[in-house]
Order: C-alpha cells, then structure tokens, then sequence
C-alpha cells in the first residue's frame, strides 16, 4: 500500500536529492537519510498507519497489515483465500493480473495505492530457449575476459576490495539465478584474485536453462570479477514465468525496492541489467497502431506485453513509483547502475516477427520513433551502454558491425522523466551538430542516457563448465558497477563516505578531467537485432547520445571519484 503523501513532499525529497549529490554544495553533499529523516520528511501520522491496520483487522480473515520502517508504505500479507475472499467481499476487484486493486472508502483517507503482489507457493517457471546472446565459443574470436578489457580500461589486474563494510549487489527474477561452481570455474579459467565465499544468494532460486539465468551468471561473474573480494549478493523476489518476462516483472522491481530501501543495511553500489522498453514507448506504439487502425489499443498492449521481456510494466503510474524507490536509494548513498539495453534507440532488443499487420506496422513505428528503455531513462540512475573493440579502439557497439547487439541508447518519453540540468548544455551541443544524420522523431525535454559505457561484446562466461561467449549491455553494466565499487572501498578506507548517486559529479567534472573516459567516435544506434532503420544517433567527439562521454578508463576515475578535495 502507498500512503497518501501530498506531492509537495517528493518534490522537497527530489530537491534534497540533487543537492546531496552535488559536491559544490558541501553543506548537503554526501549527507545522506535515514530512515528517521526520510519520516520526518513524509509526515505519515501514527493514526494513518494504526487505521489501516485495523481496518484489516476488522476486514479481513489472516490478512495482516504492517508498517515500514520508511512509511510511505505498508504491507499487508494474506493467505490466498483470505485474500480473494477480501476483494470480493469489499468490491476491491482488479480487472487485470498485477493492476492497482480499488481503494477502500474507509482508507482513501490514508492509501493512494492498493498494488497486488502475487506470491505463489508453487514455482511457475517457464523455461525459455537460452538467450542468442550465449553462444559457443569459437577458437578464432578474441574474447574480451576480465583482464583484457582491464588492460582497454587502463586498470590494474591486482585490485582487490579490502574494507569490510562494501558490498555490491545484482538483481533479477524468474529464473535469475547462478551455479557456484561455474563460478569457480570462471574464477579460475581467468585468474580472478577472489573464490565464491565473497558471493552469496538471497530470496528465491532461480533454474538452469532460463534465460535469466544466463543474465544472473553474467551479472556474478562480471561484477565479483571487478570487484574481487567485495562481498556480491545475488538477489530474485519472484521467480514466477510473469516476472521472468512479462508485466510481472514491474511490479515485482517496485516490491524489491520498496524492500531494499526499508533495510537497515544497504549495499552501495546495485546493478541492474535487466528492463524492457519504457511504459512510455509501449503507450506510443499502441497509440499509434490503434490511430492507423490496426488494431485496438488493448488488443496492441496485450500483444506487446506478450512478447518477451518487450514492454514489462503496466503503467506509468508503476514507472513513476520505482522512480521514487530509486531516488530514495540515492537519498541512502547508493549507486545504481541500469544497462541501457539492446536494441539500438528504436527497439528492446530487435523488430517483432512480421507475421501479422500489427507486428508490421508496430515495426514501422519503432523505425520512425527513439523508444528508451527503462529503467535507464531514469534520472535518478547511472545508464550504461556498450563499446565493441574494432582495430584495437573501441566503437560504439553495433549489431550491423558484429556486435551481436546495437547498444541502447535515447531520450526518456514520459513527463515526469525530465532531463536532469547537469546533461543540458552537453546533450544541447551534442544535437546543434546533427547534420549527418537523421535523429528522428524523440522526446528532447526528457532524460539522455547511455551516461558513459564499457565493452559488451565478445565476453566469456561459464555456464555448465563450458565457456561461451555473451554480450550486451548486462555485460557492461556489472563491469562499470564493479569498477565504482572500487572506488568506493578506497573511499570508505580513506574515511570518506561512499558515492551514491553518481552523475551530478561525473558531469561536472568531465570537462577537466575527459580522460576519465577513451573517447568513442564511431556508430550508430540505428539498427536493433535483425533490422536497421534509417534514424539514430551517433558517436562523435566528446559527449554523444550513443556513447555518452565513451568508454570507462581506470586512473583518470580514481583521480576524480576517490578524493572529495
């Protein structure tokens, strides 16, 4: 249950944000909340948080209701029974799998939200073909293992995280999981100065054969790698076939971080790889199919939510509160790390099978608009895309130039997923030169993302004691989450606090410090997998839309992020 917050308060809660993340602000910055200052803030009454528990009490048979210790929440936990005998008895129905429940007259004094989260006891998994992003390695391609591309990054192979209050964390759901022994396998086949006692699993199990456990096992190896010996949790909320790939998944985010944020210990750095295009780009596709009569807007919505890991949330309404839960994480002092996706600026990962006309004209749209990913269109999150290694220089990472995938890349579509002040004069300049290319249609008041980039193709990873290569931007991101938690462990061993939210810093920095980066000069967002369209956005000289400010070098990082002078 969401409370009532009048609006006011998060924009207050937003504007603490940004100056907690500003370091020419030295009177907020790096003063992070508790959890006592973020309820001073909220103002949710102690007579708020008992009526809701005793309407429960009253109204329901085993159903409970709990606070939080961040109380713009609450929790109420039923038997399966006990919780569809509730909705029908008060009228509470919700039309749809995972769609806000109607609020009690009694509590609409207190709740703005009423969101089921389905937690059935058995495992409803769907296995599906393994990702074509894992593929059998082949002798004559040259693999792109943790050392490598620590020598491209300029990092020393020997660094190790020694302080014992860092840890990092990886997130996912359905069958997001990993072996321990592939992990020491992948340890050991590439010389990683760590063992798997640094590594542990919290929540649900995930299944072999899944596609996200190929995602998991990418995750675990990439970030303990670089990071070796700073304590990495792998953490699924919801292993069911819904949350695997499908709308599910939204809901299933928000519940984590919700979870996350009320814990007295917080990891400080959090990398995400998993996501699907924004409800903002669905919305646009369907608005549009249904406008050229194709189809209806539901029929199109039903269709799109149908597709694999395409369109994972229900609303904007959803995007708009995980927002929040990401924003208060940073309030916390965590940085987190979201991959920006595969599918170039126009799609998730590649076109819909052309085998009706909605499929065909929802892949016409996709040409014609730049349809961000989320939760990397997220102001609150450091975006991350892909480079390829082409003539020993990187390049953006492109599907059309043997990538395997075209990074993702765009401009937030939803309102309230404004451009952040730090990237304007960048972005600005950056589209003041776009005379050799189409950008296209996009949304040029919201969000920019990728922020910066690592290598995505070519990357080995263990699975089943055989070595097979991967790519993508889930392979990026773990690499740049572990190299700032690094940077981290030389902070909290200097007595300094750890980062948090990232960028504020990163962009005012750059323009002295721009070999913090190797810049990218070359691609183009244009194609996602298996099709190429005539728009996009392309690398070029210091900040671009596709590559951010380019590929991440190790000294120039540690220079900038590891002193606060």
């Amino acid at each position: 249950l969401r409370m009532k917050v009048e609006k006011s308060v998060y924009d207050d809660m937003e504007s603490l944000f940004w100056k907690i993340s500003d370091p020419q602000q030295p009177e907020y910055y790096a003063k992070y909340l508790s959890h006592e200052d973020f309820n001073q803030l909220l103002g949710v009454s102690d007579s708020a948080v008992n009526n809701v528990i005793e309407w429960f009490e009253k109204n329901s048979e085993n159903c409970v209701a709990s606070e939080l210790p961040i109380r713009d929440y609450m929790k109420v936990e039923c038997e399966e029974k006990s919780f569809y005998k509730l909705i029908k008895n008060h009228e509470l129905t919700s039309v749809k799998f995972q769609e806000f429940l109607r609020i009690p007259s009694e509590l609409e004094e207190y709740v703005d939200y009423m969101i089921p989260k389905y937690i059935r006891k058995e495992k409803n998994l769907v296995v599906t073909e393994r990702n074509s992003r894992f593929v059998a390695l082949e002798e004559q391609v040259e693999i792109n293992d943790p050392d490598t591309q620590k020598q491209y990054y300029n990092m020393p192979t020997n660094l190790v995280g020694t302080n014992a209050t860092n840890s990092q964390m990886v997130y996912g759901t359905g069958t997001y999981g990993f072996s321990y022994t592939d992990l020491e396998d992948f340890y050991s086949k590439w010389n990683i100065p760590t063992n798997s006692s640094h590594v542990d699993t919290i929540g649900m199990d995930g299944k072999r054969g899944g596609a996200n456990y190929g995602e998991c096992s990418l995750d675990v190896q990439q970030i303990s790698s670089f990071a070796p010996q700073v304590q990495t949790y792998s953490i699924n909320n919801d292993n069911s076939s819904n949350a695997e790939a499908g709308t599910g998944f939204g809901t299933a985010l928000l519940d984590f971080l919700v979870d996350l944020n009320n814990e007295k210990s917080i990891p400080y750095v959090f990398s995400l790889s998993l996501g699907s295009l924004s409800w903002g780009s669905c919305n646009l596709m369907c608005t549009q199919a249904s406008q050229q009569g194709v189809s209806t807007y539901s029929d199109c919505i039903n269709f799109v939510q149908g597709q694999f890991q395409v369109c994972m949330y229900n609303s904007s309404d959803i995007v708009s509160q995980i927002d929040t839960q990401l924003m208060k994480l940073g309030l916390q002092g965590v940085s987190v790390f979201v991959a920006a996706g595969d599918g170039g600026s126009h799609f998730s990962f590649g076109p819909f099978a052309p085998t009706s006309p909605l499929a065909r004209a929802l892949n016409e749209i996709s040409c014609n608009y730049t349809l961000p990913t989320y939760p990397s269109a997220s102001p609150y999150i450091t975006s991350i895309g892909g480079s390829q290694i082409k003539g020993g220089k990187p390049i953006g990472c492109q599907w059309n130039e043997g990538g395997g995938i075209t990074a993702g890349c765009g401009f937030a579509l939803q309102s309230d997923l404004k451009m952040p002040s730090y990237q304007e004069s960048f972005v600005k300049n950056y589209l003041s030169t776009g005379n050799e290319t189409v950008f296209g249609n996009y949304n040029n008041a919201g969000r920019a993302y990728p922020d910066f980039v690592s290598i995505s193709a070519d990357v080995p990873i263990t699975q089943s004691g055989f070595t097979e290569i991967a790519g993508g931007t889930s392979a990026s991101t773990p690499v740049c989450a572990g190299v700032f938690s690094i940077l981290n462990d030389i902070r909290l061993n200097k007595g300094l606090p750890p980062l948090g939210f990232i960028n504020t810093r990163l962009y005012q920095s750059y323009p002295n410090n721009s070999d913090m980066f190797t810049d990218i000069t070359e691609g183009t967002s244009s194609c996602g997998i298996g099709k190429c369209c005539e728009t996009g956005f392309y690398a070029s000289k210091g900040y671009d839309v596709f590559t951010g400010f380019g590929q991440i070098s190790y000294p120039a990082l540690e220079r900038v992020f590891t002193t606060d002078n």
